[in-house]
Formats: structure tokens, C-alpha cells, sequence
């Protein structure tokens, strides 16, 4: 997914998520943050973007509230077992009801 958002300054959120279901770095998993107000520096290298977020899956549905807060929806792991944390927490994790 890519993922875009303004705020109340014009500075663009993106974010891309990441490659796998589980990566081996954050690469791509991070919302970046462009000052857009040169469009004569047009496109934008995404690599030069300002870290926002970092760790962040597939991060969608980003929202500002009124206080100016990003807010987003996380697509975690899918079928992730471990069991340092209680076999599947995937079915056994109460806050995926």
C-alpha cells in the first residue's frame, strides 16, 4: 500500500509498508515526511524524506485529529508464532478481537 497525507502546514506524510510479513529491517516501514513547498523541487527523493514513524508495518487510513495528532490503522504480522510470547499471537492476542 502507499499511503498519503497532508497536514495543516502542506508537509506530506507517505507511507509505503513493509515488504514482508516480517522484515529483517525497518526500511520500509516508516512514515516519511516531505516539505512540499518548492514545487520546483519536484519529485522527491523518498530516501531523503524525514522519518516520521519507524516500525510501523503497513500503516493506512492515516487521519490528523483536532489536536494535530497522526493517527493510523497498523496491518500487523500475519500467522506470527512465537512462542516467547504464548505460541500464536496472532488467534490468542485479545486485541485482534
Amino acid at each position: 500500500t502507499r499511503t498519503l497525507i497532508f497536514d495543516s502546514r502542506d508537509m506530506l506524510y507517505v507511507s509505503v509498508g513493509s515488504a514482508n510479513n516480517v522484515d529483517d529491517d525497518s526500511f520500509r516501514a516508516r512514515i516519511r515526511r516531505f516539505d512540499i513547498s518548492d514545487e520546483f523541487t519536484l519529485p522527491k527523493d523518498f530516501l531523503k524524506g524525514e522519518v516520521f514513524a519507524d516500525g510501523v508495518r503497513n500503516e493506512v487510513g492515516l487521519a490528523f485529529d483536532s489536536f494535530g495528532v497522526l493517527w493510523g490503522v497498523e496491518n500487523g504480522p500475519d500467522k506470527l508464532q512465537r512462542s516467547d510470547l504464548g505460541d500464536d499471537i496472532y488467534n490468542n492476542n485479545p486485541a485482534e478481537e
